[in-house]
């Protein structure tokens, strides 16, 4: 196996522990997935494969994937809103605790993203790192 795939060997494994443990959502792999509209869900994405500069090999030294949480909200409910806020920020806090992930970068909110016809999600989204 090259060690480029072991990068996207390692997303799939991410996700199926995901999707064992988080069953009752929708684990999206991509953007696309993600896109396609079914809520709530959580969505592990690759990130990026960084390797050492000091060498002159190839020698992958860290893989991030991209950790994010989204529900479809009420537009014209400003409580339904911060409700489903609230609610997937304690969802990407659980998962990161439950499966014991690396957080890279801050917990960044999500809002307003349209999709489909008319639905808007909102979220929240982080990167996490594995070394």
């Amino acid at each position: 196996m090259s060690v480029t795939s072991n990068f996207l060997k390692r997303h799939l494994n991410l996700v199926a522990e995901i999707q064992a443990e988080y069953g009752e959502y929708v684990i999206a792999k991509s953007e696309t997935e993600l896109a396609m509209g079914n809520f709530p869900a959580i969505g592990l994405f690759l990130g990026s494969c960084q390797h050492s500069k000091e060498s002159i090999k190839y020698a992958p030294i860290q893989d991030s994937y991209i950790l994010c949480v989204f529900d479809a909200y009420d537009m014209d409910s400003p409580t339904d809103l911060l409700a489903k806020q609230q609610t997937m920020f304690d969802l990407l806090e659980d998962i990161i605790a439950k499966m014991d992930y690396n957080v890279l970068t801050d917990l960044e909110p999500a809002v307003s993203i349209g999709i489909d016809a008319g639905t808007f999600i909102t979220g929240w989204t982080t990167t996490i790192t594995f070394n």
